[in-house]
């Protein structure tokens, strides 16, 4: 049986569980992440949420370092949701701090029929796929990634859109 993680375990497993490469697919309209709370009503309220400092772009500044690459693709709709606004207005940081994201429209995710659900592929051969619980928060299960799994990573990282889309329409 999987081994069942929350949050903070998949961060802890980035400090010390890949050698490689951690790739995740994002599909979900929205999440229940706390330490995003206060920042998303700031930008509800129209303020600025960049912020440069935050512990995991520390952190995916120190896997960068060691030559690692942390990769992603955000399914986004027509028009986004507002916390895909809200990902979209502070994507320049995770840029910044080493991360390459990448959006594909949520139509374009559906014809080529990527999975619903969220879900991570480190170094090719293990998978974490996202459990989501009744608050919106998302716990995740651990096990070897199929190969399935890592030739949808590939497809995806290749059709996603190379640009991040906070130009094809207002993040506010």
């Amino acid at each position: 049986m999987p081994e069942l993680i929350t949050g903070p375990g998949i961060t802890e497993f980035f400090r010390h569980g890949f050698e490689h490469t951690a790739w995740r697919l994002e599909s979900r309209r929205a999440y229940g992440v706390a330490s995003e709370t206060e920042a998303l009503q700031a930008f509800m309220r129209g303020e600025d949420v960049s912020d440069p400092g935050r512990p995991w772009l520390g952190m995916v500044r120190e896997q960068v370092k060691q030559g690692k690459r942390i990769e992603r693709v955000r399914v986004v709709d027509e028009p986004p949701t507002d916390y895909q606004r809200f990902l979209l207005a502070d994507v320049e940081d995770s840029i910044a701090a080493g991360e390459d994201i990448r959006f594909l429209w949520r139509s374009d995710a559906e014809t080529a029929g990527l999975p619903s659900r969220d879900f991570w592929v480190f170094d090719s051969h293990c998978s974490a796929a996202s459990i989501s619980t009744a608050t919106g928060r998302s716990k995740w299960s651990c096990s070897t990634a199929s190969p399935r799994s890592s030739r949808r990573a590939k497809f995806v990282m290749r059709h996603g859109t190379s640009q991040p889309r906070t130009r094809c329409f207002s993040p506010r």
